[in-house]
């Protein structure tokens, strides 16, 4: 897909870096349940609290371990941003993060949960003391994969949860509704977004998603995507696979 980065300051933080084509990765298919496709499913009740990333580029820690590990694992834990981002590749520089290393780190770690190591823009750099990994060790996920098509989506849907990194343009910050508009030609892109995709809209060929920009944005902090639009702003989607808690 063709896009130009625009110099000016997003409204709202991004931090999604694309992951490039690797032919070692995990194709979603043999994870799929054989199960019939829904109309609709919406998983947006099992959620945490819609969370607000503030000025750092923390959107796709926000996905993965807030969002999808919080669905996964249940309402009682609502698991940290702070624990994977703190050790991206690329820090201290708030760059942002590909969504295959959130979820590598998540398989090989774990991640602990939000109380245990809080979430604080001022110390995204700080890495997790041994407690803090300790308390992330049973909670590793079995294995991630990449979702190729909008057939696989729905699929996953059916049981999961899964994350997309986005590139945005200035229309999707300020969709009304949260209703992202295809972009026009020649629209200038702001970088990449990492959404957890958490529902769909068979009939409608809509998808819906949370966001980490707080509550004010969009649907009260939700978005939807239509299926054409995902696949025009898509750079890559990743589905995490849980494991058996370990002690």
């Amino acid at each position: 897909m063709a896009s130009s980065v625009t110099p000016s300051m997003p409204r709202y933080a991004l931090g999604c870096i694309k992951d490039p084509y690797d032919h070692r990765d995990y194709s979603i298919t043999p994870f799929l349940k054989a199960t019939s496709l829904a109309e609709q499913v919406d998983h947006s009740p099992l959620l945490p609290p819609v969370f607000d990333q503030g000025p750092a580029g923390t959107c796709v820690a926000c996905a993965t371990a807030y969002y999808d590990k919080t669905f996964q694992k249940g309402l009682e834990h609502h698991w940290t941003l702070a624990y994977i981002y703190s050790q991206r590749r690329k820090q201290p520089a708030d760059e942002g993060m590909t969504i295959r290393e959130a979820m590598k780190i998540i398989q090989e770690q774990g991640v602990c949960s939000l109380d245990c190591m809080p979430y604080n823009v001022q110390r995204i750099n700080v890495p997790p003391t041994p407690e803090q990994r300790k308390a992330a060790t049973p909670y590793r996920a079995k294995s991630y994969a990449r979702l190729n098509s909008v057939i696989e989506m729905e699929a996953y849907l059916m049981t999961n949860c899964f994350v997309a990194g986005v590139m945005v343009h200035e229309r999707f910050m300020d969709a009304p509704g949260g209703i992202i508009p295809m972009p026009e030609p020649g629209c200038q892109y702001l970088g990449g977004h990492a959404i957890c995709i958490v529902g769909f809209d068979r009939r409608n060929r809509i998808f819906k998603f949370a966001n980490s920009w707080g509550t004010q944005w969009g649907d009260h902090g939700f978005g939807h995507i239509g299926y054409t639009t995902l696949q025009a702003l898509l750079m890559d989607a990743w589905g995490m696979v849980d494991a058996p808690e370990r002690g």
